[in-house]
């Protein structure tokens, strides 16, 4: 029976001693033993209240401002490290430059022996920024800039050739609940948005190779604007292949940039635009090109300053087929539809026409003598001159449908209505 096989300990048979590890075993298990126990203890408890202040006091020096990160959290095991509720302060005064809610990033070591440096994951949380432009023009952040960009002294004798950094692969990175405030304060009248919530998604992201890198952005602003951007892109040569979409942009907001332009006010207007695209930026192969690319413009209305009535009233703007080569300089449009239109001109006492007036004034001519007049027969120097070979709109078409002009004078009570319908033009 198997009781009468086994000793009093119920273990070895009656006779039998344990096996006993020789010295040296011994020593190594215990020492392997000790060496993981202050492994792990190092890794979870002592390094991260380390690395949190080194990080607050590094960072406060090298960006001038103040840095206030909650908690550090460091796995050993996995090499990952986790920075919890950072906020970089804005420089003397109140109010946050950047931060996030939380910064997780894997590194994979075994990945990372023989080829590129390799982190697995990285994942953003909560991030949010301050970019605003002082009324002098500079930013709330030039000082960086000029502190960052300012070249380091050139060393005595020759200077050796850098070595190539070692490429970088990022497995995946997610950035999520992001938020850009904008405020620029250099205009005669502020302008103020905030971009977000955003998200952005990148996967096999490599510095050096062929195969581009899928990503995803998406992003809202407080108005209800939206903004989409995905497709591939690659980091060396840069280069991206995608597509684009732009909606419910509200042209009155950005009023700011565009007011001393014109002599008018945009009451109202939303924009949208979508596209394809195509960049390389590899200077034997560049390629800057725009297709299928779409323009809607609804709702608009101009007013004439200071009084507000309304002199051009477009229910809806819808341009097709659109493409560009920045490279080869060329533009072309496909089909142009114009709906809902009305047109207020009218000539003032003095003379003047209301849409003239409205117009953005001349560009002043540079001094200097006039260019000489190009030879009879001569072609457009396009090659290699850095002009637009023109704009085509080959096979295309313009609509317009129920768009009226109103004529009248200054004074004049009886003013003439007509009406442009024509069924299209070639």
């Amino acid at each position: 029976m198997a009781g009468d096989c086994l000793g009093a300990e119920g273990v070895f048979p009656s006779g039998m001693n344990p096996p006993k590890l020789s010295r040296r075993v011994r020593r190594i298990l215990w020492v392997g033993g000790t060496l993981l126990v202050l492994y792990t203890i190092t890794g979870f408890l002592i390094l991260p209240p380390v690395v949190r202040s080194q990080l607050v006091k590094r960072l406060s020096a090298e960006l001038g401002r103040p840095v206030a990160l909650e908690k550090v959290r460091l796995n050993p095991y996995t090499l990952s490290i986790t920075l919890e509720n950072l906020n970089v302060g804005e420089k003397g005064g109140a109010g946050s430059f950047f931060g996030w809610r939380r910064l997780y990033v894997n590194f994979d070591a075994l990945g990372s022996i023989f080829g590129a440096w390799t982190l697995s994951d990285i994942a953003l949380d909560g991030f949010h920024a301050q970019v605003t432009v002082n009324p002098d023009g500079t930013f709330n952040f030039s000082d960086l800039l000029a502190k960052f960009n300012t070249p380091a002294p050139a060393a005595a004798g020759a200077a050796k050739p850098a070595a190539p950094m070692r490429p970088v692969r990022i497995g995946h990175l997610a950035v999520t609940a992001a938020r850009l405030d904008l405020a620029d304060r250099s205009r005669a009248k502020p302008f103020q948005t905030t971009i977000g919530p955003t998200g952005f998604d990148l996967t096999d992201f490599r510095t050096t190779g062929g195969r581009g890198a899928p990503y995803h952005f998406e992003a809202v602003t407080e108005a209800g604007e939206r903004f989409a951007w995905s497709g591939t892109l690659n980091a060396q040569p840069v280069q991206s292949v995608g597509e684009f979409r732009v909606e419910n942009l509200s042209l009155p907001k950005y009023a700011p940039y565009y007011e001393t332009m014109l002599g008018a006010d945009i009451a109202t207007g939303t924009l949208a635009v979508h596209g394809r695209y195509e960049a390389n930026l590899d200077p034997g192969a560049r390629v800057l090109r725009l297709t299928g690319g779409e323009l809607n413009l609804s709702n608009l209305k101009v007013t004439e300053r200071g009084s507000g009535v309304p002199a051009v009233e477009l229910a809806s703007l819808d341009v097709t087929g659109m493409g560009a080569d920045a490279v080869a300089m060329k533009a072309r449009a496909g089909n142009v539809t114009l709906k809902g239109g009305h047109i207020t001109v009218r000539r003032d006492k003095d003379g003047s026409i209301n849409l003239l007036a409205m117009m953005p004034p001349p560009a002043a001519a540079p001094a200097g003598p006039a260019p000489a007049a190009a030879p009879a027969g001569a072609a457009w120097p396009h090659q290699d001159s850095g002009q637009p070979e023109g704009i085509l709109a080959r096979g295309g078409r313009v609509h317009a449908a129920a768009v009226f002009i109103r004529l009248g004078a200054a004074g004049d009570g009886a003013r003439r209505r007509h009406r442009c319908h024509p069924a299209g033009h070639q």
